[in-house]
């Protein structure tokens, strides 16, 4: 096989490897991932204002309780999503404060994530049995947090399954991973186009021999 005819199918194969890799980084990140800036100080000490988070999209029904969520919630906010966590859902009795701590469905809840171990924060009292489909969500820095503590008087401060976006994600390699495959197919498409230059350089060199 001629040198020239390698290199232009190196060159096709780089090309079409590179451009399918990209496609489907991108069709996964856009269809699967989200990222967000933290803009306040609501979720520390494990979230800091600032940092920027991994979620991945998820319907509201498969949430559990503990996770971190972004939510629509266009009574609570002009623009954008909340993040907060969920700590109780529908069918859920909680109550604070007992202790300094939260129960749920009768016992103490642990909660090694808040703000130095303050559970309350505000002196706001409740007493909540959450509604079917929806969620109970708290900051987890709870002396700083626009919550469901603040919305009582509405649903219990509870926000609807169908609100919810996305889900932070505490493991963040399969994300990295889509993005790093994205990477690599921008490299696989400079290696083909700088073959299929090389290929076309051969191509045309026997024809300038011609013409000296």
């Amino acid at each position: 096989m001629r040198a020239g005819r390698r290199l232009g199918i190196a060159a096709l194969l780089a090309l079409g490897l590179g451009v399918v890799a990209i496609a489907v980084s991108l069709g996964v990140s856009w269809t699967m991932y989200n990222t967000a800036r933290i803009p306040g100080r609501s979720m520390e000490p494990a979230y800091r204002k600032n940092s920027v988070v991994f979620s991945e999209k998820i319907d509201g029904a498969a949430v559990r309780r503990g996770d971190v969520v972004l939510f629509d919630a266009p009574e609570r906010l002009s623009h954008g999503m909340s993040m907060q966590r969920v700590v109780a859902v529908g069918g859920d009795h909680l109550v604070c404060c007992a202790r300094g701590k939260l129960t749920l469905n009768g016992e103490r809840l642990d909660e090694p994530y808040v703000a130095h171990g303050i559970a309350d924060g505000l002196g706001v009292r409740y007493d909540v049995t959450v509604p079917s489909r929806r969620l109970f969500v708290l900051g987890d820095n709870r002396r700083d947090s626009m919550d469901s503590r603040m919305y009582l008087a509405r649903q219990d401060g509870t926000v609807p399954l169908s609100a919810v976006r996305f889900r932070v994600l505490d493991d963040n390699s399969a994300p990295v991973a889509w993005f790093a495959t994205g990477l690599a197919g921008l490299a696989a498409v400079a290696t083909g186009l700088a073959l299929g230059t090389a290929w076309f350089v051969v191509r045309r060199r026997p024809a300038a021999v011609a013409a000296s």
